[in-house]
């Protein structure tokens, strides 16, 4: 077990996982929320939900663990950071990390990693614009390697990532509890701002692979490559909220 804090014993709370080489990388929402509506408590107490200023801080949420494995899968090594002190004292993520996840506060969700580096997907913010963040860094020094890179989702947040030949795939869907679709995204990697003083070779690019229906009651919740072909990708969508066991995973050919 990976625990979200070693002298309390409580389990961390996994947004994104992610392999390469033999590090694997899991990480969590770094996230503050609200409680929910719940139609079994009077209608005062709720109200007080909205008005009550407490937005709770999960620590066991806080954490981006990297887990060294030998050829066997076994564990070597162990370590641990956050990016709490990063979101913080980041001017543009500062301003969203009080806010709670599902009402466009920071909210992790994606993880993936490529050539040394690490890309952290946000499901909130989604900025003016539609403008979402990804993070770069090194987990060796994420406090002086860290970047933020921006995608553009029609609206909706990072919902999870994983690493291709020549970039990404992005799994986009709402950032609350809204009723947008979800979309899958192929992204080259590089930021989509632009400028009068930007070569237009050197800007990020997004294609649109298509649409993603879950099943009933279900939300998009994890994606995993088994395989890439020269037109094609062979992927599983992981879903969250199902009560059909046997369509929790979905295999998919996506071209690209």
């Amino acid at each position: 077990m990976i625990e979200g804090n070693e002298t309390d014993g409580n389990e961390l709370d996994i947004e994104g996982i992610t392999v390469e080489g033999r590090h694997i990388y899991v990480i969590g929402s770094h996230s503050a929320k609200r409680k929910k509506i719940k139609e079994s408590r009077t209608y005062h107490k709720n109200r007080k939900k909205f008005q009550d200023r407490k937005i709770e801080e999960e620590k066991n949420r806080d954490w981006l663990y990297q887990v060294r494995i030998d050829a066997d899968g076994h564990a070597l090594e162990k370590r641990r950071i956050t990016l709490r002190k990063i979101i913080q004292n980041d001017p543009v993520l500062k301003t969203f990390r009080r806010i709670p996840s599902k009402e466009n506060g920071v909210d992790i969700e994606g993880l993936a990693a490529q050539d040394g580096w690490l890309y952290i997907g946000f499901r909130g913010p989604v900025f003016r614009e539609n403008y979402v963040p990804v993070m770069k860094l090194k987990f060796a020094d994420p406090e002086d390697s860290y970047e933020l890179l921006y995608v553009r989702l029609d609206g909706r947040g990072i919902r999870d990532m994983a690493g291709v030949s020549d970039g990404f795939l992005i799994l986009a869907g709402p950032v609350g509890d809204g009723t947008d679709s979800y979309q899958l995204y192929h992204w080259d990697g590089k930021d989509v701002i632009a400028g009068k003083d930007r070569n237009p070779d050197e800007m990020g690019k997004l294609h649109l692979l298509g649409e993603i229906n879950p099943p009933q009651e279900g939300k998009v919740e994890g994606l995993a490559v088994l395989q890439e072909q020269p037109t094609l990708y062979q992927l599983i969508i992981a879903y969250d909220g199902v009560n059909d066991t046997d369509k929790i995973l979905q295999h998919f050919q996506v071209r690209k």
